[in-house]
């Protein structure tokens, strides 16, 4: 699947039974926005900069409901 230049993906991933390592806080957080995103069938418009002299960079974030 060709998705273009500049294409971030965040996939969460999700840890074992086997192991004790508790997800961090960012990654709790992103869970609820996804799961919020999902069952409102809501997109977040997003904004990234790098640095005080770069142009922003618009973005979206969504959901992928095949991975539920």
């Amino acid at each position: 699947m060709y998705v273009g230049h500049s294409v971030l993906v965040f996939v969460g991933s999700t840890t074992s039974g086997a192991s004790s390592e508790s997800p961090g806080p960012a990654a709790i957080g992103l869970t609820a926005l996804a799961q919020a995103l999902f069952e409102l069938d809501g997109v977040a418009l997003v904004r990234r900069v790098y640095n005080r002299v770069s142009a922003p960079r618009l973005g979206v974030l969504t959901p992928d409901s095949a991975l539920q």
